[in-house]
């Protein structure tokens, strides 16, 4: 379903803590990055991972669209672990995800 692309072996490449991604409107960034995030979330407990954008917005249009799509197609969407208000998703390992 998902394919590797060259964008995405150079983002599995970076190594330091915060790894800011930056390109133009409609690249594919968020599409490609997001997966990468849900796996690491999945296969390691406790993790803490923000997705930031200029404005909620933005976050509402595109990142968290996106990672609900992903999620759903995955089968790994559950409507009981998405706090809508800390716009936060919480895995069952005890991973999360926040939009900021």
């Amino acid at each position: 379903m998902f394919r590797r692309t060259s964008a995405i072996n150079k983002i599995l490449t970076l190594k330091k803590f915060v790894r800011g991604v930056q390109g133009g409107t409609s690249a594919g960034k968020t599409f490609g990055i997001l997966p990468i995030l849900i796996n690491k979330c999945t296969q390691q407990a406790l993790l803490e991972v923000s997705v930031v954008a200029e404005s909620i917005p933005h976050l509402k249009r595109g990142a968290m669209k996106d990672f609900k799509k992903i999620m759903t197609l995955t089968n790994r969407w559950f409507d009981e672990r998405w706090n809508a208000s800390d716009y936060k998703y919480t895995f069952g390992n005890g991973s999360q995800i926040e939009f900021l």
